[in-house]
């Protein structure tokens, strides 16, 4: 009876610790959701653009066609500076997406300066106009093939698999929220 108790207290301790390390990556995702359903609301932004699969089309449609925002949640990876603008490329890192979506985003120097980086993480939510919408054509895929007495060959083939696949949203800044850097103790 002992051992039964110290096998399932052990399996306790166990799970306990392991949840206590993924609360603070909820707790971040929480307040990420908190922040887009709150710039949602205050833009009549659409938020849920990403929960089915759609071809380009349909975003062209909702996006372009119907004039909504955007809201798009991701880290910024790069700030390119052309002209008067910064171009902030903005990549949705989310592990269960089951498709790849980047964000092409001019900010005005205002806009980028009202934003201050400086003392934000990259990661953040973003209000975008979206003007123009693209997907990246197939990849070229090796794989291996038989024929049946043993002798393997290799062929390429183009491929459309669709974590290889990105959708490229591209348009200017309306809004944004960096969270802010954390303080390590």
């Amino acid at each position: 009876m002992t051992v039964k108790l110290n096998w399932i207290f052990g399996i306790f301790i166990t799970l306990s610790i392991a949840s206590c390390g993924s609360s603070k990556k909820k707790e971040t995702l929480d307040k990420n959701e908190v922040v887009a359903k709150d710039l949602a609301t205050k833009y009549n932004a659409v938020n849920n653009w990403d929960t089915t699969d759609s071809y380009t089309s349909r975003f062209q449609r909702i996006f372009i066609g119907q004039n909504k925002l955007m809201i798009f949640r991701g880290r910024i990876y790069d700030i390119v500076k052309r002209d008067s603008n910064y171009i902030v490329k903005v990549l949705d890192e989310r592990e269960d997406a089951t498709h790849n979506f980047l964000a092409v985003i001019t900010f005005s120097s205002q806009q980028l300066d009202a934003v201050s980086i400086d003392n934000k993480s990259a990661t953040g939510v973003f209000v975008i106009k979206v003007s123009k919408v693209t997907s990246s054509n197939p990849s070229l895929k090796e794989d291996e093939g038989s024929n049946g007495d043993d002798d393997t060959y290799t062929y390429t083939h183009l491929s459309d698999d669709r974590d290889k696949m990105i959708t490229i949203f591209t348009g200017t800044a309306i809004d944004c929220h960096l969270e802010p850097f954390e303080e390590s103790k």
